[in-house]
């Protein structure tokens, strides 16, 4: 039987072989084997910002337009920032933050076999007063030179020197090599045993085990990107992938309701913002919004969201065409020290943090945080002590973000499919002109944005071209 894999065959790196069992009259993935180094692979997914998913993917099909992939209205948002003039932004490095998002989790998926993600590696920064480290309990820490002391309030700007001298051997990164799994179609991950065999096979209608054969195939990251494209927009992303990809590329899909579903027991801590919006009388429809530097900050914050992040935050109300959210169900099945090493990277893949914390950002209730320490080396060359960063035990340093990332006071249009722009009248006339919408059917409202507004807002952007509509329609005073 001919199996087809997109490949990329030019400058390979270690490529992972992967079984398959197939319905060879079907033609479909029935399930495939996953070792430990291709179950790190698969929940890294988790901690990748949105930011980086949609240009890792853009990347990957840069050679051809036609295959463009629009995740939601996450495509259109990337692109605001970088049209916006720097001038709005509290400095450059603030827009580059936002237009280069960086995995809060970079340290575990620089460990990956294969690590898909080619972010610029992080940078460390503390402060130049040197009390603020040495006489502090947790000496702050920075991965941009924006953030400021905890201490002092001066700007953390002062770089340190990371020594990783933790790092383990080959013996995986979230589970271990020799852990063993099944992972379904639809990216369902169970333990490898006879009793999760016989379930898939149960549950994708197999009476017959003449029609499965089996075939091996070799992952690089040509492969894993195909994958996470296919686990976030298609329903048979392993199908997909070796029976050859439907027309998956520009799919959407609009939920077809956004009543207010969404629990916000995760939120904590969220600055409430008001938004003016105009809608359209004769259909209730919300074309655009002028709002603050605030909300546009916190729709931006957006980008910087790891996809299992949002995944949580959704809950039941997570909807999408894909099967990605299948890999965070997957996580409570799967057993402490016989497949994952910690509980603590369990929890760390249920509850992916961001390396951003805007004022205007949706925090968790409890919040993970990296610790690092530091230690001190005298330079042979002046005898001067300097520091350095080490995983090893020793004084805390707690890491800071820059807190605020858009300047204001600014006034912004934003469409309904997010497109952000600074406000004037002339654009703002232009563009309901564009609708053919006339000055007599559209009148003003004034809404305010608290948590469930917010997490409306995050799930029409996954699901949605019409964001602002679909986020906001059923907040609309009566």
């Amino acid at each position: 039987m001919e199996i087809v894999v997109s490949s990329k065959a030019a400058s390979r790196e270690a490529d992972i072989p992967v079984k398959v069992v197939v319905d060879k009259e079907k033609k479909r993935v029935v399930f495939a084997e996953a070792d430990g180094d291709l179950a790190d692979i698969l929940f890294s997914f988790l901690t990748l910002p949105m930011g980086t998913i949609v240009r890792l993917l853009a990347k990957a099909n840069h050679s051809d337009e036609s295959e463009r992939v629009n995740i939601g209205n996450f495509n259109t948002l990337c692109r605001s920032v970088r049209n916006l003039d720097a001038k709005y932004f509290v400095t450059e490095e603030s827009k580059d933050l936002l237009a280069n998002t960086k995995n809060f989790a970079e340290y575990q998926c620089q460990r990956l076999k294969i690590n898909i993600d080619d972010t610029k590696p992080a940078e460390y920064f503390i402060c130049r007063n040197l009390g603020c480290t040495l006489d502090q309990d947790f000496p702050s820490l920075s991965t941009s030179n924006i953030a400021k002391c905890r201490q002092c309030r001066e700007y953390l700007n002062m770089p340190i020197r990371y020594e990783d001298d933790t790092r383990e051997g080959n013996d995986g990164v979230f589970f271990a090599q020799t852990a063993s799994f099944i992972v379904s179609d639809d990216l369902n991950v169970f333990p490898n045993t006879v009793g999760s065999v016989l379930e898939i096979l149960d549950s994708s209608g197999i009476s017959d085990f003449g029609v499965l054969e089996e075939a091996t195939l070799q992952f690089g990251s040509h492969e894993i990107l195909e994958l996470l494209k296919n686990s976030i927009l298609s329903k048979t992303p392993l199908t997909d992938m070796v029976f050859g990809k439907k027309d998956i590329v520009n799919a959407i899909v609009v939920a077809p309701s956004f009543q207010r579903q969404i629990s916000a027991e995760h939120i904590n801590d969220f600055i409430n913002k008001k938004v003016k919006v105009v809608v359209q009388k004769s259909n209730k429809k919300i074309l655009l919004a002028q709002a603050a530097e605030d909300f546009v900050e916190f729709l931006f914050g957006f980008l910087a969201m790891p996809l299992g992040r949002i995944i949580t935050f959704l809950g039941k109300s997570y909807l999408s065409n894909g099967t990605v959210e299948n890999l965070h169900k997957s996580l409570p099945n799967l057993d402490v020290g016989r497949h994952f090493k910690f509980d603590a990277l369990r929890q760390f893949l249920l509850y992916p943090e961001m390396d951003f914390a805007s004022y205007h950002s949706l925090y968790f209730k409890v919040e993970w945080s990296r610790d690092f320490y530091y230690g001190t080396k005298t330079d042979p060359s002046s005898e001067e002590e300097t520091f350095y960063l080490t995983r090893k035990v020793g004084p805390v340093m707690k890491i800071e973000h820059p807190k605020e990332y858009v300047r204001g006071p600014t006034m912004f249009l934003v469409t309904d499919d997010l497109v952000v722009t600074p406000f004037s009248s002339m654009t703002f006339i232009t563009y309901l002109h564009s609708l053919k919408v006339s000055p007599s059917d559209v009148e003003e409202h004034e809404i305010n944005i608290g948590p469930e507004e917010a997490l409306n807002l995050l799930r029409a952007c996954m699901i949605s071209t019409s964001v602002l509509n679909n986020g906001l329609k059923s907040f609309m005073p009566k």
